[in-house]
């Protein structure tokens, strides 16, 4: 029987996703919603993004064959734990991009599994303060089709991180 799951590092204008299909990667990418102007109102920004990701969502669910099994999800911090994040609008964005992840999940009957970003680096790479760019680098090798034709800096980290979340569930360093 083929397993497949989805790996997911969560975000509003950048969301980074990986499939998985029997081990292999074989798609990955970034979606995100921008806001249309500085004057467009808040709520209209955040309607308009829970209705992306909704779409987006239940889209990719009922086209990707096979469908996957699980959605392995980074957990995002404790607020109180992460300064920058807590003191931002960034927090409501990325948990209606999450909201609208576990719905269409529910609809499809797809579990949902969380991952802290401490686990996946420790798995992967035996240190859980690497920094992004050396995910990206450290991903790039294993997956150098990824690059295909763009620079290192081209290549968003939220991509780069979907990839490596999902790669932890395939891969252990750790031992």
């Amino acid at each position: 029987m083929t397993s497949s799951f989805m790996s997911i590092d969560p975000g509003f204008k950048r969301l980074g996703f990986a499939m998985w299909v029997d081990g292999e990667l074989t798609d990955s990418g970034v979606t995100g919603i921008e806001r249309e102007s500085d004057k467009e109102p808040w709520t209209d920004y955040i309607s308009r993004g829970v209705l992306f990701f909704s779409d987006f969502f239940n889209s990719y669910i009922r086209s990707t064959q096979p469908r996957p099994d699980k959605i392995i999800v980074e957990q995002l911090p404790p607020i109180s734990s992460s300064p920058t994040f807590n003191n931002s609008a960034q927090i409501t964005l990325v948990f209606c991009a999450i909201s609208a992840l576990i719905i269409q999940a529910n609809n499809f009957g797809v579990p949902i599994e969380w991952i802290s970003s401490q686990e996946w680096k420790k798995k992967l790479f035996d240190d859980v303060k690497i920094t992004k760019a050396k995910v990206r680098s450290n991903i790039l090798t294993q997956f150098p089709d990824i690059k295909s034709g763009r620079r290192i800096g081209e290549i968003p980290f939220d991509q780069t991180d979907a990839i490596a979340i999902g790669w932890s569930q395939i891969y252990d360093n750790s031992d």
